[in-house]
């Protein structure tokens, strides 16, 4: 993910799918009627943060700034 977004230059959009496990548990042949909501984070370019491009192990850093968006996006919709 983090090779991806760092070679492409291309603008990353973290996404939020929420109820996906309730409409179609594990296991489960059908889905099941119920509501899914996508909440979007904010775009950002990881080419274009110099803290990221300047470590070492910057497809590492990319990939974990992009999981703690999802994170952080994730926690304000299921705060607590």
């Amino acid at each position: 993910m983090g090779f991806l977004a760092a070679k492409s230059k291309a603008w990353v959009v973290p996404v939020y799918i929420d109820g996906t496990f309730a409409a179609f548990p594990r296991g489960a042949k059908i889905f099941k009627c119920h509501r899914v909501k996508v909440f979007y984070g904010k775009p950002f370019v990881p080419a274009e943060d110099s803290a990221l491009m300047a470590r070492e192990d910057v497809y590492q850093a990319i990939s974990e700034r992009i999981m703690t968006e999802l994170k952080d996006l994730k926690k304000n919709i299921h705060p607590g």
